[in-house]
Formats: structure tokens, sequence, C-alpha cells
């Protein structure tokens, strides 16, 4: 199997492209389409028939080699009727346009498909009767269409094929239907020039054309030379124009297939269409030269078979090249039929043949408000025999007005007919129908009405007027009839095919009038139309205004409505109006406002007479009552409607002149690309947080970067609104629960367990010193008033938030509800941007973050791992000592700060209230009731720790009795038990009392040190305290306050400490320090509590006030 499938290859890559590409697609999909006919014989028109019933029509048919017919190839049939033959001046060729012939309901396109890779395609012209059907016009032969070369290659092709009725555009695109063929050959092509860019297939055929796409791939990379081949052009059909050629490639970039079919189509084949020989052959015929010229024969020689080359040398030497149209093509000729030339012999005049018509529709005509100018011709014909066109239109030919109707004709049954005034019957009143109507006339100008006004009216409101004359019903038909006959004379239509000149001005003007992007509004037709009548009545009402200005406004309704308003005007049952009692015409300059989806609609263009406008201000949203005195000052009223737009409202048909209508089809959900306007949003670019068109994802600055489809990027944007919302409703819940809870908190604020307690401990106070119950009193009423300032802040807190939650909760379901996929990302865009719920969240936590505790009124216990130690030091300074093996939590830290500066507590302070401190979780209303603040005292005489050292080491009784007569006596119960114990610090202390004093002072300075970061410095005088004191209670305690604060060994501490009891069981600071260190560091809570007990027998209130917060953390109260 493998080598057969090597000789397979090898056979493929040995036979010739055209056999290569067959065997690589077998199928070939093709579009044909039938564009115009031009320089149609004037005798086609010379028909003075008032009914002509003739209809043509181009057929197109595929066939083989051969000439058998495929029939698995449809028929391209387009038909025309006389009515449809224009002609832009008298030296212009008669013209048909085919591809805007569409609502007749013959296919002027349709999609071949062959497996052969060459097809022949004959073309017909038939023409109807209503007794006979004939050819009158065919191709010399077939024409030869190479389908593999256009799909493959060249992608669209244009041809212009000459017969008996003219010049048919002909033109082969490769079919858009072949999505698979489509991808392989793109595929192909990437794999050539572009491997990397193999990824965008995909996106590139769902959403560019082939022809587009092939088109900017041959000129990126140099494949084909656009720029030549348009000069080339032009230096063959319009040497004049040569100069726009840069402008032009400037316009049409990336687009320069399609500019060549339309420069194709309006003047003649390419020049590299043409058979060389044919082309030198009628060169030489124009300039009387022959190949056997030197100079001739030099240029081919030099040329290398490149009829470019050749050509432009042979121009440059000689003249201008001939216009291919005057000897490619055959002579026109229409034969009349037998019945046609009798009737012609009969009747003794004739109506001339299609005449220019007066008025021209160019691109620059009435533009504006005020009316503007004519565009001046950009070039004039020069002479061609055989009656050919050799004057090039660069893009298309500008359509003329169609000439007026008259008495003869006005019956037919062309397209300008309207609807209910279409009369099929045959009436002929003759002369007495003429009479009747200016009798009708003169009638109503002696009611001191005018003539015009009847073409304002309805028929049901003309035969009422009619009647009201006193005409009886006989006259009354006639007088319908004539005022029918004079409606159709003078309303004109033209339909506009995308070549027109105008047809892309109108576009342009009908975007900017209703305010829409060029994605955003899909032209079905464009149909130029004119009221001779109506036009003269809108020039005598302009002259007539307060102030000559008009201004060009557009309507948007149904078709068969806005085409009565063409024929009939915007009288009273027409236009859009504000009321019955109110009739006036409305136009809304932005009609489309409030669409949210796609629908095909009409719009009719009018210039409408502004005059002098009566501006509303923004609160009215109807338009002023047409009274008298407004309309005799004002000419139209300015106003905003109900859904917040501008509208003008005009209260005179004769204000309303309609221009064109367009068809279209309007669809706003459509967002163009910020960098290609004209290309429609197709992806969203996550990283850039950017929308891209498939422009900007296959060649642009996003084709690198991870896209999503919008389908899909609106999907995952209501799926995460989706989540906010859940949050949001989840969050409301939460903050309704904690704001109950905070409201309850604040009921059982009279009865929690702190008050209780409060109140014990006023009494047991006001026992012991009756002075001090005011300030409990106080430290509670400030302790009360703090939480609840905190409770009323965060349930403030949690009611802003609950707003807030409300307001996001409310955004997030606006956002879900809308259509418009930008508008979804937008919001979510916005959500994320703002994070409010994650600040909520915030709001919540911090909400939850009590600073009391409020069952117990204690301070709620922490883990060991948030806990630092209070010691003092000799002269009553307060020294934390932090556990740095665990981590301390911040939030937590932030809270003890808090607490710090609410307790009074400061660092390196000699006060006897700070010697309950410790760094727990919060703070308790216990601590501010149990403290008092209490007189400093001397560091090193008034210290009780001093004195009993004194005492016990016999440091005379001159400083007791100093201290007596300095200060007040201490507590009796003090003194008592100082004395009592007096002999066991004596036996403990054997130094001199001076050593045991600067042993204090040493120690004193280590704790300073350590407090200033210097540890080195206060384990050496530490050290050195202890190496004095090897066998007495401060050198004991020297090695505790070593092993506590500097080397974290609590064990070691707990044992020095115990040590420096036995040997001094009356130290109420080793005491205190130990107790300190077995509650909060070794969790041995009930030494803690008998240590502070013993220290507060001693006479120390500190220790007093830990050990009533420890039997109540102990539960013993």
């Amino acid at each position: 199997m493998l080598i057969f499938f090597c000789l397979f290859l090898c056979a493929c890559l040995t036979l010739p492209k055209a056999v290569c590409r067959f065997v690589m697609s077998s199928v070939w999909k093709v579009l044909v389409q039938l564009h115009n006919v031009v320089n149609i014989p004037c005798d086609v028109c010379s028909n003075d028939e008032c009914d002509d019933a003739r209809v043509f029509s181009v057929v197109a048919r595929a066939v083989s080699s051969n000439g058998t017919l495929l029939t698995e190839c449809p028929e391209v049939i387009a038909e025309f009727t006389t009515r449809d033959i224009v002609q832009a001046s008298a030296a212009d060729p008669l013209e048909v346009k085919l591809d805007g012939r569409g609502e007749r309901g013959a296919a002027v396109s349709a999609e071949w498909s062959t497996n052969a890779p060459t097809i022949g395609l004959m073309l017909l012209v038939k023409e109807r009767q209503p007794t006979c059907e004939r050819v009158i016009g065919s191709c010399e032969k077939n024409l030869v269409i190479d389908v593999s070369d256009v799909v493959q290659r060249r992608k669209i092709v244009t041809h212009i094929v000459g017969t008996e009725m003219g010049r048919v555009g002909v033109s082969l695109t490769v079919a858009p239907s072949d999505t698979a063929g489509y991808r392989r050959r793109l595929t192909e092509f990437l794999s050539q020039y572009n491997p990397g860019g193999l990824h965008l297939v995909d996106s590139v055929v769902r959403g560019i054309p082939e022809v587009e796409t092939f088109t900017k791939l041959y000129r990126k990379y140099a494949l084909v030379d656009y720029e030549r081949r348009v000069r080339d052009f032009f230096r063959v059909y319009g040497r004049e124009h040569a100069v726009q050629v840069p402008l032009l490639l400037k316009e049409w970039e990336n687009r320069e297939e399609e500019l060549m079919h339309n420069l194709v189509l309006d003047n003649g084949p390419e020049p590299d269409n043409i058979d060389a020989e044919t082309r030198l052959e009628a060169f030489l015929r124009a300039h009387n030269v022959s190949t056997a010229t030197p100079d001739v024969a030099r240029a081919l020689r030099e040329s290398n078979n490149t009829p470019f080359q050749l050509f432009e040398a042979l121009s440059l030497k000689y003249g201008p090249e001939p216009d291919p149209r005057s000897y490619l093509f055959p002579p026109t000729h229409y034969e009349l039929t037998q019945t046609q030339y009798q009737l012609r012999q009969l009747r003794p005049t004739s109506v001339p043949p299609i005449r220019a018509a007066e008025n021209k529709w160019s691109p620059q005509r009435e533009i504006s408000s005020n009316g503007g100018t004519k565009r001046e011709e950009e070039g004039k014909p020069f002479s061609q025999h055989q009656r050919q066109q050799t004057s090039p239109v660069i893009l298309s030919v500008s359509h003329f007005d169609p000439p007026a109707a008259t008495e003869t004709d006005i019956n037919g049954n062309g397209d300008h007919s309207y609807g209910k005034e279409k009369d099929t019957r045959s009436v002929n009143f003759g002369n007495n129908a003429v009479m009747s109507w200016d009798g009708f006339c003169d009638l109503l100008r002696r009611q001191w009405r005018e003539p015009s006004d009847v073409y304002y009216m309805s028929e049901a409101s003309f035969s009422a007027v009619a009647e009201n004359m006193g005409y009886t019903k006989p006259d009354r038909d006639i007088l319908i009839h004539q005022w029918q006959q004079r409606l159709r004379a003078a309303v004109r239509e033209e339909v506009l095919t995308p070549g027109d000149a105008y047809y892309g001005t109108a576009m342009k003007e009908v975007l900017n009038l209703v305010g829409l992007q060029e994605l955003n509004l899909e032209v079905v037709s464009v149909t130029m139309v004119s009221n001779r009548e109506h036009a003269s009545c809108f020039a005598n009402r302009l002259l007539t205004a307060q102030q000559r200005a008009t201004e060009r406004l557009a309507i948007v309704g149904e078709y068969h409505r806005l085409r009565d308003i063409v024929v009939h005007g915007a009288n009273g049952t027409a236009g859009e109006h504000n009321s019955r009692r109110n009739p006036c015409i409305v136009f809304h300059r932005l009609p489309f406002q409030n669409w949210n989806r796609k629908q095909f609609t009409c719009i009719l263009v009018c210039d409408v007479v502004i005059g002098k406008p009566f501006v509303c201000t923004p609160l009215v949203k109807t338009a002023r009552e047409a009274t008298e005195e407004f309309r005799t000052e004002w000419d139209c009223c300015v106003f905003h409607d109900a859904s917040g737009g501008q509208a003008v409202a005009v209260y005179d048909p004769q204000q309303v002149l309609p221009r064109y209508m367009v068809q279209c089809h309007v669809d706003v959900t459509v967002t163009p690309c910020p960098a290609h306007p004209s290309r429609a949003v197709e992806y969203y670019v996550a990283d850039e947080n950017a929308f891209a068109c498939s422009h900007c994802v296959v060649l642009g600055k996003y084709r690198k970067k991870e896209v999503l489809a919008i389908e899909d990027a609106v999907a995952q944007a209501r799926s995460r609104l989706a989540d906010y919302k859940r949050d949001v409703h989840q969050l409301l819940v939460d903050l309704e629960a904690r704001e109950t809870d905070l409201v309850r908190e604040v009921d059982d604020m009279s009865i929690a367990a702190r008050r209780l307690e409060a109140e014990k401990e006023v009494e047991r106070i006001r026992r012991e010193a009756e002075e001090r119950v005011a300030a409990v009193l106080r430290a509670l009423e400030q302790a009360e008033e703090d939480q609840l300032n905190d409770i009323k802040l965060r349930r403030e807190c949690v009611s802003k938030a609950r707003d807030a939650a409300d307001t996001l909760s409310e955004n997030v379901t606006t956002a879900l509800q809308h259509t418009n996929p930008l508008q979804i990302l937008a919001a979510l865009q916005r959500v994320q941007a703002e994070d409010e719920l994650q600040y909520l969240r915030g709001e919540f936590r911090r909400s939850c973050i009590k600073i009391n505790d409020t069952e117990n009124g204690t301070r709620p216990d922490a883990p060991y791992a948030w806990t630092r130690t209070a010691i003092r030091d000799d002269d009553d300074a307060l020294t934390i000592a932090a556990d740095t093996g665990t981590r301390v939590n911040p939030l937590f830290e932030q809270i003890e700060d808090k607490m710090q500066r609410m307790e009074g507590i400061h660092m390196n302070t000699n006060s006897r209230q700070n010697y309950g401190y410790t760094s727990s979780i919060g703070t308790g209303v216990s601590t501010h009731l149990m403290e008092t603040p209490q007189p400093e005292k001397n560091t090193t005489v008034n210290s009780l720790y001093a004195k009993y050292l004194a005492i016990a080491s016999g440091a005379g009784k001159e400083e007791e009795e100093k201290e007596g007569l300095i200060h007040q006596p201490m507590n009796s119960n003090v003194i008592t038990k100082k004395n009592s114990e007096s002999n066991s610090a004596l036996c403990a202390l054997s130094a001199h009392p001076s050593e045991i004093r600067r042993a204090k002072e040493d120690i004193t300075k280590g704790w300073a040190l350590y407090r200033q970061g210097n540890t080195e410095g206060a384990r050496r005088m530490w050290n050195d305290v202890y190496g004095c004191h090897l066998d007495n209670a401060i050198g004991a305690r020297a090695q505790a306050y070593i092993a506590e604060a500097l080397d974290r060994d609590y064990e070691a501490a707990a044992k020095w400490y115990d040590l420096s009891l036995q040997r001094d069981p009356s130290d109420v600071m080793t005491l205190y320090n130990y107790g300190v260190l077995l509650e909060t560091l070794l969790g041995r809570l009930e030494e803690a509590l008998m240590l502070f007990e013993r220290a507060h027998t001693l006479g120390d209130g500190a220790a007093g006030r830990r050990a009533q917060q420890l039997r109540v953390s102990l539960g013993k109260i």
C-alpha cells in the first residue's frame, strides 16, 4: 500500500498544473452574475405605443467544450423593460442595470458546480411579446471560462460579452457557499507562505470573504501588482484620469479586485484579458504602421513577450492605444417585427427616442439642506465609430431621471404604477376628460383652493371633494382617472445599484441621518424618487417660510406606507403623527435608539422646510398644537419625544419632499471594531481587555493573542455576573444576620455578667477605700460607652455595607438583563475593576471583630502563641518579653495596641498599676475596675521590695525613720507580715546592704539595656550580678531574667524563680514575675494563682488584681 501511495504521489508531481488542481479538487463552484447591458440600440426605445408590453431577458447558460448544455448548472436570467433603460446624456449610450432588477422575480445570479476545469458560457438576449418570443442578440461564440483558474487563483473574473443588443457584463466569483474548499485553499496557501498562521484558518473562513482574504494576501506577498493593472487600465481607457490612480488605490486599499471589477463593468475589458495579437493589429491599423516598421520590430524584440511592456513602448512612440470597445464587439442593431413595423407605418407621428433627463442624480446633487451644486463631469467623450462610448467613467455611470410621462403613455403597465392607483381598465375619455379636469381646477380656484392640493389627497379624499363640489358619479370617475394619470406622470423612481456613483453617497447620508454605523445597516435597495407636483409645491412653500432653511430628515416605516407618502404626500393619513387632535408629521433624529434586534424596514429620506423652528424644552414630550397663531409665527416644532430623542414636527405636507427610499436590514446589536469600523466585533481579547474583529485577530495587533469568540465571552460574563449576584445575595443575608446580632447585643448589655461582676467589685472596693468608688464608676461608664460606641460604629458600618450591597445587587441584576454583548462585557469589567464585593466582604469581617467580650466581661483567652510576658524589674519598670518562637497575628497586634492606649499602659514607666498588664487579646473591664491611679514613688527607696530588703538586711533604723518622716505609714498588715518574715530574709541575704543595692541597680541597668535592644549588654550585666551573688536570691533572680527574657527557656526560668523564692520567700517581685510566667507561658494557672495571692498578702495590689482576674477565668467566683 505504501509503494502504491508513493507511485501515486510521484505521478501527481509530474502532472501539469491544471491537472494537479483537478486531482486536488473534483468539484468547482463559482457564482455567476449578470450586471448590465450597455450600448443598447436606440430602435429598442422608439416604440410609441401607450402600453409597451415587451419584456427583454438576458440568459446565461453553461455548456461543455463540445457545445452540450450542462443541466447541473442552472440558467441565469435577468429581465428588463424599456422603462428600465436610461441614458446619462445625449452623447452617452443607452444602458440598463440588471443586478438591481431583482424585484421582477428573475434570478440575476446562480451558483454553478462542475467537475470540468473549463466550461463554455452561452449568452442570449430574448424579447418576449404578448404573442411571441424571439432571440434578438447572442454572442458570436461561446465564452470559454477557466473555472479552475477562477477558483484557485483569480477568485473573481469579469467579462464583457458583445451581442447585437449591446455589451453584457458578466462576472464569475468563487462561490461563498464553498466553505470547505475555501478552508482547503487557504490552508494550502498559508502552508507555503506563512505556516505560522495556520491556526487562524477557521476564524478567517468564518469571518472574511474569500475574495477579500486572497486580495490582501496577494497584495501582502506581492503576488499581484494591482498598481500596474490599474495604471495599464487607465492608459488604455482614459489617460486623462491617470493622475487619480494613487488616490483611487488608497480609497480601495485591500479591495483592489473589487475595484477592477467595477472598472471593467463601467468601461470595458481589462487589457491583460484581451488577446495580444488582436490588440497589436488594432494598434498598428490605427497608427498606420506594421510589424516591419523598425521601431515596432525593436519593441517586439525588447518586450520579452510581455504585452504591458510592448504596448507601453508603442504608446510612448506612436500615441494612445485605441479603445478596445471600438474593435472587440460587433455593431448593435434591433430589427422590428412585422407587426411593429406595420403599426409604426400607420402612425403619422412618433415619440422620439429616450432623451437625457433634465435633472441628473449626481453624487453631489441636493445633498445639503439648502440644496447642493452639480458636480462637473470628469471628462468628455471623444468620437467613436459605430456609436461606441470610449470616455471612461472611473467607477460607475451616473443615472438620470426617466423621461417625463406624456398623455399618451401614463397608462402603461411598467414599474411606475403605484399600488391602488394602478388602473388596469382601458379607459379613453378623450378631450372631454381634459376639459373636465380644467373645469375642475377652475372651480377649485373659485373656492379659494389651489389645484396643487389635490396631489396631497388620497383617492377617498379626492372623491369626497369632487362630490362636495357637485360632480355626479360618471364625472367623478373621469376626474379620478385624470387625477390618477397625473399622479403617475408626476412620480418617477430609479433603482440604484452598488456601482452607481450616488449609491455610496446615499448610504453615508442615511447613516448620518439615523445615527447608525455602517455595520448596523445592511442596504437591500436604494430607490431615487421624485414627484414633479410636490417639488413645485415644496419650492413655493420654501419661499413663504419665515426663514428659507431646509434640512434633510428621514422617516422610518413600512414600505407601502412610505411609498404612499411619495405618491400622495405626507398628508393627514401618512407619516408619523402626534395625535388626531394635533395632526403633524414627526421626523425622529434617532429613530432606532430603542430597537434591540435585527429587523427589516424602509427609510424615506426627505427634504423638509424647517424655516423658523420653535424649540421646546427637554421636559416637553409632545409637539406644540398647530393653532393658527402658532403656525403664523413658526414653521415647525422641535421637541424631545418620550424615548429621549429629538424630533421635528411639521404641520404642512408641502414642507416635505421625498428624495430617495432605502430598504434595509437594521441590526443595532452589532458593534463595530475600534480599529476597523467597517467590521463587526467578533472576538474578545482577555489579556488586553479589548474587542477585535477577525482582521485584527488574523492580520492585526492581536494575531498572537488568545481570544474568545464574542458568544463565548458573553456566556462567561453572564456566568461571572450570576456568581457576583449570588455572592451579593449571600452577603446581604449575612449582613442582615449581623445587624440582628448587634441589636441583640445592645439589648443584652443591661443584663450582662460584666455589670454584675462590676457591681460586686464596686462593693468590695467601697469597703476598702470609699474614695475609689467614683473612679471605678467612671471606669465602668467609660468602658460601656466605648463598647456602645464600638457597637454603634460597627452597626452603622454594617448598615452602609448593606445599602452598598443592595445597590451592587441591583446593578448586577440590570447588567444580566442586557441583550447587547458589549454592555454585558462592559458591566463585568466595571464590577471587576471596582472590586466592591471584596470591599464589602472586608467590611463584614471588620464588623465581626469585638473589642470586649460581651458574655462575661473578661478578656477572651488567646492562644499562647499570641501571648507576651510583662516582667517587672527592681525599679518597678514594666518590660514586655515577646515569644519570638511564634508568629503574632497583625490584626490582634492592632487591637492590643489600641487597648494599651485605652488602659494607659506605657513602656518604661514606674507606675504600680502597670504590674498586672499582659498582652492577651483585648482587655476586660475588670482591669479598669481594679486599677486605680497611684502616686509615683522613688525608684530606689519607695519600692516595697526595697523597703523589705532594707529591713531584712538591717540597713538601719535611720532610713526607716527618714521614710516615716517623708511618707505616710504603710499598711499595718504589710509591715507586720514583713516583720514576721525578716528572720528568713536575714538568713537568705548575708551580703552587705550596699552590695545588695548595687546588685539591684545593676539588674535595673540590665533591663534598660534590654529595652534599648542591647541584649548582649543585658546578659553581661546580669551575669556579673549572678557572679557576685551566687548564693543569694538576687543572683538566682538575675539568672531567671536571663533564661526568660534572653534565652526564652521558660522551664529554666521557672527553676531559677523557684530557687530565688527558696532563698527569699517574701520577695514580692519574684512572686509576681514567677506567677506571670506560670500563667501566660507555662499554663500552670493554679500555681500562678497561689503566687499572686501570696504576693497580695504581702501588700502587692497589682498581684491582687491579677489574682482576681485569674480566679474569674478559673470559675472560682
